[in-house]
């Protein structure tokens, strides 16, 4: 068992931890009614904003620079007394903050959440990701395959919180669920399959509201027993070795150049990564190119919340810096299941990729 894993309030999705952290605050009283702000990162994933929305909350958004970091000046210039509350992101499973910032958060009366959602797991020791926020937020499903499943974890001492109770996963979502989870497993046991080098073309970017659909009954439901049951019997030791050692064979073998720029080049010894971050120049002219390559990537943050761009028209810098992030990271896969070797040919086969450029 991992230290204070026991203590994790276990939930269906990572969005349904974070909105039932957010009911539960307000609840208990601990905030005047002035404060009813949340603040998030301009960089994000709309999942972050519409848990706090549906709790009856107002977002804002602070900026993050180029490189995928807190901009804390400006943070700091909107952290006034109307904030309940300042999200962080742990981008790709990065544990980033800056103590500093954190005391200042508290300081000024703002609650802070860590949104580990992208990993989980610290590691050297392994243990569940903490790092004393007074919410930490988790989604199981990116580094192990429970396909639902997240939780909150508040800070170590906290004052209790009147969380809400947990209603059961209704029957209609429950039993496609159990199906995607046997074709998964029936996809594992087969063999590998060759890359046809076919282009299949760009992706087709969809409103937020399509690509990440809130669905507001979800956020009040448990984790399923067989999430559950995953998550318990994990070979996590396993897992974090693994990640870590492809992310450091990838760090290794991928050549930087002007078209494609590592984010982070090197581990903390406590991460457990969720990807391997770069940014790719013109990535949705490109990344299906490398994907036909038999290369598997992925996206996060191509799909903005809409407020961000009603609420903050006037700050021209922290939309052109997103709107860059938005348009061009990618994050190459560094799943468990690849092989030391395979990772190295998938950096290869990008190398190659990129070389044509």
């Amino acid at each position: 068992m991992l230290a204070r894993a026991n203590e994790v309030h276990l939930t269906h999705t990572g969005r349904g931890a974070i909105y039932q952290y957010l009911v539960a605050l307000r609840a208990s009283g601990q905030l005047p009614a002035r404060r009813n702000v949340v603040l998030v990162p301009s960089f994000h994933c709309p999942t972050v904003v519409d848990p706090a929305l549906h709790a009856g909350y107002e977002v804002r958004f602070f900026a993050i620079d180029g490189e995928m970091r807190i901009d804390a000046q400006d943070l700091l210039r909107k952290l006034d007394d109307t904030v309940a509350a300042v999200l962080f992101i742990r981008f790709f499973g990065f544990a980033e903050i800056d103590p500093q910032l954190v005391a200042s958060c508290r300081a000024a009366g703002a609650k802070v959440i860590e949104d580990c959602c992208h990993s989980f797991l610290d590691t050297h020791p392994l243990r569940i990701a903490y790092t004393g926020a007074d919410a930490t937020v988790f989604s199981f499903w990116k580094i192990v395959p429970t396909l639902v499943g997240g939780g909150v974890l508040l800070a170590e001492g906290a004052e209790p919180l009147p969380l809400p109770a947990r209603t059961p996963v209704p029957s209609h979502d429950s039993k496609p669920r159990v199906r995607a989870l046997a074709r998964q497993l029936i996809e594992r046991l087969r063999p590998a399959r060759r890359p046809d080098n076919s282009e299949e073309g760009p992706a087709v970017r969809k409103p937020a509201h399509e690509a990440y659909p809130y669905d507001k009954s979800a956020a009040s439901w448990e984790i399923p027993r067989s999430s559950q049951w995953i998550l318990a019997n994990a070979p996590l030791e396993d897992v974090v070795s693994a990640r870590r050692r492809n992310y450091e064979r990838m760090a290794a073998t991928l050549t930087s150049s002007p078209h494609l720029i590592p984010l982070r080049k090197s581990l903390a010894p406590d991460t457990v990564p969720w990807g391997f971050p770069v940014i790719l120049q013109k990535r949705a002219e490109r990344d299906y190119r490398i994907r036909s390559r038999g290369v598997p990537v992925f996206t996060f943050g191509e799909v903005l919340h809409p407020l961000l761009f009603a609420q903050h028209a006037n700050e021209r810098e922290m939309l052109d810096t997103t709107t860059f992030l938005s348009n061009n990271v990618l994050g190459f896969a560094v799943h468990q299941d690849f092989s030391e070797t395979q990772i190295a040919t998938f950096a290869t086969a990008i190398n190659s990729y990129i070389a044509t450029l």
